[in-house]
């Protein structure tokens, strides 16, 4: 698994529709349904700038990930974007620590261990 990490900042009138669009029923959820090997996105807003997010990106391997920045629907995503938003950064791709298997389940909302299965 991996994740993308990018920042983006929204003009205060521009936020809830950026923001809304990252919903379960948003319209990156609806993209996300037709790529291969896409999980989910987490989205993070800044407690003191609440124009900041920190989209992460869920996907089962890198080469998903590169494969699905070529289509159409992907990229007609990234130019929406870049039209609602002032800032954009791309942090990267993160990979999971290999150490500390409970965090990183902790990271995808699974249970960090089988007692946590049967509550």
């Amino acid at each position: 698994m991996i994740y993308v990490v990018h920042l983006y900042e929204c003009t205060p009138e521009r936020s809830s529709l950026f923001a809304s669009s990252f919903d379960h029923d948003g319209l990156f959820a609806a993209i996300g349904k037709h790529l291969t090997g896409y999980l989910h996105t987490q989205l993070r807003q800044h407690s003191s700038r609440p124009q900041t997010y920190l989209a992460i990106e869920f996907w089962l391997t890198e080469d998903d990930y590169h494969r699905a920045r070529r289509s159409n629907a992907v990229r007609a995503r990234e130019e929406w974007l870049r039209a609602i938003t002032v800032t954009q950064v791309y942090l990267g791709i993160f990979l999971p620590r290999m150490e500390g298997s409970d965090e990183n389940a902790a990271l995808i909302g699974m249970p960090a261990s089988s007692s946590e299965l049967r509550s």
